[in-house]
């Protein structure tokens, strides 16, 4: 007789009928032992890091669909409420909000510039600093209050360098076509005498 399966059926059979009691039993240990079971969480989060990160992207994927469906329904029927709390929120919280934009204003110009131009603050400042401050076309320095930015190929994505924002303004309505600034510093000159 193969007791092996016979043992295992019956410790299943007996898991099955007190689970509820288990449950309780787990739960009243876990709560008078926080200390114990948050060491040990921690433990084997961090000895378990690159597995649980995988684990969680698979189960993401796999479930995106449903959650993103989820995610819709839930703020479609509780939408007036979220957006009165973010309201309430934010006027509560407004001079901490406040507070933590200025303070954080260079991080994030720095978050921009890496993801919309792929340089960095420093990048942009030395570019700033070759210039002297100046627009590359113009060789005026910005309006008050206002900072050159970056001019890129639209194409390409390659940054090409500083401009005041009447400057970037022509080359962008002008599609990064410089035969059409060409011909528009011609027209410019024949009407100007």
């Amino acid at each position: 007789m193969d007791y092996s399966s016979s043992n295992s059926s019956v410790k299943k059979s007996y898991r099955e009928t007190h689970r509820e009691q288990a449950n309780q039993r787990s739960r009243e240990w876990r709560a008078a032992n926080k200390e114990r079971v948050s060491e040990y969480n921690k433990a084997y989060n961090d000895a378990n890091k690159e597995q649980l990160i995988q684990y969680r992207k698979a189960r993401h994927e796999v479930h995106r669909e449903h959650n993103n469906q989820a995610s819709k329904k839930y703020y479609k029927s509780h939408r007036e409420s979220r957006l009165q709390s973010a309201k309430a929120y934010s006027e509560t919280h407004k001079e901490h909000r406040l507070a933590y934009s200025a303070s954080h204003r260079e991080q994030r110009r720095g978050t921009h510039l890496a993801r919309r131009y792929g340089i960095s603050l420093e990048d942009f400042n030395l570019m700033l600093f070759r210039q002297m401050g100046l627009c590359a076309i113009c060789g005026n320095s910005p309006q008050e209050g206002k900072k050159l930015v970056v001019d890129h190929c639209h194409l390409t994505g390659n940054v090409r360098e500083l401009l005041c924002d009447d400057c970037n303004h022509m080359i962008g309505n002008a599609g990064d076509n410089w035969e059409l600034l060409i011909k528009a510093a011609q027209y410019l000159k024949k009407h100007s005498m």
